[in-house]
């Protein structure tokens, strides 16, 4: 039996070890190396880390779609199973991770262990001083050189001055900005620029920047936006929708592909109302398309469309009805539109399960996978065995973090707790895309009921057909941001930001206020963006959103 328990510790002691070498354990303090060795071991160590994190992280979430497609379709396929385990896209990600932390911690201790600039100027001066003094009385320049590198030589030699280093190990304030910077920089490249993949990461990065800097100034100057998220969500949005219908060149490729699918309704009626609103013609082809549409057509529909095919007769001609798609192209498996909405709402909940079941499930496996697994013990002893590079002991309070695991395995309670929140958490949110396209469909809708009872409002009947008016139902689908949590508002007004401002550099780029190719404009944005973010991980942690905070302690 005592063989046993003793085996049992050991195995324990090297899960806990293996664990701590792939994963930053909670309340771990700052390394500080002290010499160039210890620097590029410790980077070594973070970048092999954070590769193997962060290639577990995107793996497990493309195995996740694809079981869940695999149960859904009924069909198992291997070769789409090795190519979301083993393909360049989680290769790719994991590089990124690794050599920003390779990066991040070689810029930050080379600039921490150097000389300050005020010991360099004092260095030199008193160099020259000396090289001065012993040239003084020499007659020849080459005896004056010979003289001055003697005296120089047998000076002491260049070090460190340990009073500079007595509080802050020599750390300022500006040594995190600048390690990002340059690690941002560098990494980011290893993002595919095609499709405009690398474009969205360094807008997602900007915008996560500017949350930090805003919010910092905020809390310094002590105001507040009361629903700003809201606001921004809507603005936003309604530039989005409005460009996905008139100029789809516009959005970066990513939105239109996602919106396209989450739009859950014919793609000739998103044709047939970008025709309209870019010409005002209503193409006959796409009409031809409707009557074939794969959820089939009511007969009501059918003759409506019908009609309007031998209105056209053949030619794509000037629609009199204006900019506005009928009803009978918008949802032609419905007479109501009122039964289009609801079934429009769950085919929407029903194709978004898969994501955001990934979303609200991986991460709270990942970063709470303790609570699940392990209860710490006050009977079992603390480990011998460091991971400082320094030979200090580790702390009490991290040591506790790291007793082994209590008879009993999973704890219950907290997978209970875990799976309640994201079963909760994928309802909210599919409900929230589902209400997003339930009343942009609404509002488009409800423009052909108004229409016809604006008889002697010519006023407002111009408004009511304006390309505008697009704009508008986009904007009106911010009040679907009820239904998620009041803590994820906000991650979902960034998520939108960066492509609303994608929008408007496409639109300043159009007509050349800004120039059309900056050249490594991308290294130098993110390099910016990472500034700021590291910088806030490290003196300001309360300006950055929780999972923002969680993924920069784990890869810096």
């Amino acid at each position: 039996m005592e063989l046993l328990e003793r085996r049992r510790r050991e195995a324990k002691e090297l899960l806990r070890d293996v664990k701590g070498a792939l994963w930053r354990p909670a309340g771990e303090g700052p390394k500080r190396p002290g010499d160039l060795e210890r620097v590029f071991v410790l980077a070594m160590r973070k970048a092999s880390r954070s590769f193997i994190s962060a290639y577990g992280i995107r793996a497990g979430f493309n195995l996740f779609l694809f079981l869940f497609r695999s149960v859904s379709s009924r069909s198992f396929n291997i070769r789409h199973l090795v190519q979301a385990l083993f393909s360049s896209v989680p290769l790719r990600f994991s590089l990124l991770f690794s050599t920003f932390s390779y990066l991040h911690t070689v810029t930050f201790h080379i600039l921490r262990l150097s000389p300050t600039p005020g010991y360099l100027k004092r260095r030199i001066s008193h160099s020259l001083n000396l090289l001065r003094a012993s040239t003084a009385e020499t007659s020849s320049f080459l005896e004056a050189l010979e003289e001055g590198l003697d005296v120089l030589s047998k000076e002491a030699p260049f070090g460190m001055p340990s009073a500079d280093f007595d509080e802050t190990d020599g750390e300022r304030k500006w040594h995190a900005a600048m390690a990002g910077f340059v690690a941002g920089a560098g990494s980011i490249y290893w993002i595919s620029g095609k499709g405009g993949e690398r474009r969205g990461v360094v807008e997602q990065l900007v915008v996560r920047g500017l949350e930090g800097f805003w919010n910092g100034t905020t809390r310094r100057l002590g105001f507040h936006v009361p629903g700003g998220d809201i606001l921004l969500f809507g603005l936003c949005s309604g530039q989005l929708m409005h460009s996905w219908l008139s100029a789809p060149s516009r959005n970066p490729p990513s939105f239109n592909h996602f919106i396209s699918g989450a739009f859950q309704g014919p793609s000739s009626a998103v044709a047939i109302q970008r025709s309209l609103l870019n010409g005002g013609k209503m193409p006959h082809d796409e009409v031809q398309n409707l009557l074939s549409y794969k959820r089939g057509v009511t007969e009501s529909n059918r003759s409506s469309l019908e009609s309007i095919l031998e209105t056209l007769g053949g030619f794509d001609l000037v629609w009199k009805g204006g900019p506005m798609v009928p009803c009978s192209a918008l949802h032609p498996d419905h007479d109501s539109c009122t039964m289009n909405l609801v079934a429009r709402f769950f085919l929407v909940f029903k194709h978004m399960l898969p994501v955001y079941g990934a979303l609200h499930f991986i991460p709270q496996l990942i970063f709470k996978r303790r609570l699940l697994f392990s209860q710490p013990s006050s009977s079992d002893p603390p480990s011998p065995i460091s991971d400082d590079l320094d030979g200090e002991k580790t702390p009490p309070a991290l040591e506790g973090r790291r007793r082994t695991m209590r008879a009993g395995g999973i704890n219950w309670k907290e997978l209970t707790k875990l799976l309640w929140r994201g079963i909760k958490g994928t309802l909210r949110s599919g409900s929230f895309l589902g209400g997003f396209v339930v009343i942009f469909h609404a509002i488009v809708c409800l423009q052909h009921k108004i229409y016809p009872l604006l008889k002697n409002r010519t006023r407002l009947r111009e408004l009511l057909v304006a390309p505008q008016y697009m704009w508008f139902a986009g904007f009106m689908t911010t009040f679907s941001l009820f239904l998620e949590e009041k803590r994820r508002r906000s991650e979902l007004a960034l998520y939108v930001l960066p492509r609303g401002l994608s929008v408007l550099h496409s639109m300043l780029r159009k007509r050349a206020w800004i120039p059309r190719h900056v050249p490594l404009g991308e290294g130098v944005l993110a390099g910016l963006a990472m500034a700021i973010l590291c910088d806030r991980s490290r003196w300001g942690q309360e300006d950055l959103g929780g999972l923002v905070k969680r993924v920069m302690y784990q890869f810096t």
